[in-house]
């Protein structure tokens, strides 16, 4: 009998630690996201369990036939033209968290006065993954909506990366994508192979490309290198090879291996035998191999040494995606060694300014090489909002607040680089009484 009270005692104090509403259950009370560069939660950090629906109109890719949307919401402010949101659950193999079919939305807007859609997915597959991509306004305030198909709730980690888009990916090393500062960025999806073969069989990648893609750069000031490369989908096997490009980045033919990682499943063994060559790869401090082949030694952890650039040194990175899922993955370098590219720069005349004020811009970009393209965006209600060209016409705002201008600059390699800076608008001054 003591047994059954105290059961019947316990689970009454339990059930509410359990299902307590979220404090993030409303737009209202959205958790800010301060680090949005790169940044991840804790696997199973947040949860939709205890979740209610506020009354805002469902997503439009919210589609489960009486779904609740216990809901639970994010905001930041863009950093960058380019979002990608990972809301990840009960993957298998490689859980982080309990939520199964997840469904995101992006919202520009605000809660009060309403909210415009600008992407939704909903994991209708089960695969307990959900990733978007949408175009953003650089200072603009965003809001991220995580629910669960099929009234499904449960724990869940968020990543989100926002940056300014790099090029499409190439899938040969003759026209890779040209890396021209360290900035990280995610790559949406990665299918097939290019047009040429090249040769990996000379590398650990002993099986060739199955989906892979290439990027270049030519070292700038000496150092060293790190990055990271994390996968969209935990469960997908990321491999890469680094090479030496001795005669520059026009040159592929005559490329030097350097670094080269394939480890990774050992086929039919028990997953805890191999799960530390599975996850996120590259370089870190630390780290003493050059090479990692496929399967996975006991010694090996899905990292390799930094590697040691000096000026004027050109290299290539091919990233294979093992799987073949179609999935991406995003990028983040580090050390100390930096990439040739153009610096773009401006002054503005003031850096605070009533509405209806004009405000003059100075392009003082610089770059030893040629610079083909300037792209502006002078942000929110900016007249004009966007303008290519060297020399950009005056501007002027039509609200007031905080307003952030972007420059966009490309070489003639294909290299593009992207500077931001922000100003305040204030409302304009009352008339004087007559």
């Amino acid at each position: 009998m003591k047994s059954i009270v105290c059961i019947l005692f316990c689970g009454i104090f339990y059930l509410p630690a359990v299902f307590a509403q979220p404090a993030n259950d409303d737009c209202l009370s959205a958790r800010l996201l301060t680090d949005v560069s790169g940044w991840c939660s804790s696997p199973a950090q947040f949860t939709t369990a205890g979740a209610t629906s506020e009354g805002y109109d469902r997503a439009k890719c919210f589609t489960g036939l009486g779904d609740t949307d216990a809901d639970v919401w994010f905001k930041f402010v863009a950093i960058g033209n380019t979002v990608n949101v990972n809301v990840v659950g009960a993957v298998a193999d490689h859980a982080k968290g309990t939520l199964r079919f997840p469904q995101v939305v992006i919202y520009s807007g605000n809660c009060r006065e309403g909210l415009t859609e600008v992407g939704c997915f909903s994991d209708s597959r089960g695969d307990n993954i959900a990733e978007i991509f949408a175009a953003l306004t650089i200072g603009e305030t965003y809001y991220i909506r995580v629910d669960g198909k099929h009234n499904a709730v449960g724990s869940f980690q968020i990543c989100v990366n926002n940056y300014n888009a790099v090029p499409e990916p190439s899938g040969d090393c003759a026209t890779a994508v040209v890396l021209c500062d360290k900035s990280p960025f995610t790559v949406p999806t990665v299918v097939g192979t290019g047009r040429i073969r090249d040769r990996l069989n000379e590398t650990c990648l002993e099986g060739g490309e199955s989906s892979s893609v290439w990027y270049k750069w030519t070292c700038d000031q000496p150092g060293t290198l790190t990055f990271r490369l994390k996968p969209v989908n935990p469960s997908d096997d990321i491999d890469f090879a680094l090479f030496l490009l001795p005669n520059g980045l026009e040159d592929c033919d005559t490329k030097i291996p350097v670094r080269c990682m394939a480890s990774g499943e050992n086929g039919g063994a028990p997953l805890l035998t191999w799960i530390n060559c599975t996850g996120e790869t590259g370089l870190r401090d630390g780290a003493l191999d050059y090479q990692e082949v496929q399967g996975c030694e006991p010694t090996d952890d899905n990292f390799l040494a930094p590697l040691q650039m000096q000026k004027g040194q050109s290299f290539a990175l091919v990233i294979n995606n093992f799987h073949n899922t179609g999935n991406g993955f995003s990028v983040e370098f580090g050390g100390t060694g930096t990439f040739e590219g153009p610096a773009p720069y401006f002054k503005v005349s003031k850096l605070k300014l009533p509405v209806d004020t004009a405000l003059t811009i100075w392009n003082t970009s610089s770059f030893k090489g040629k610079i083909v393209a300037y792209e502006w965006d002078f942000g929110a209600d900016a007249r004009p909002r966007t303008f290519r060209g060297a020399r950009p016409p005056k501007v002027v705002y039509k609200s007031p607040g905080k307003k952030s201008i972007s420059l966009t600059v490309t070489t003639d390699r294909g290299c593009v680089v992207t500077k931001v800076r922000s100003l305040f608008v204030t409302a304009k001054p009352p008339k004087p009484p007559k």
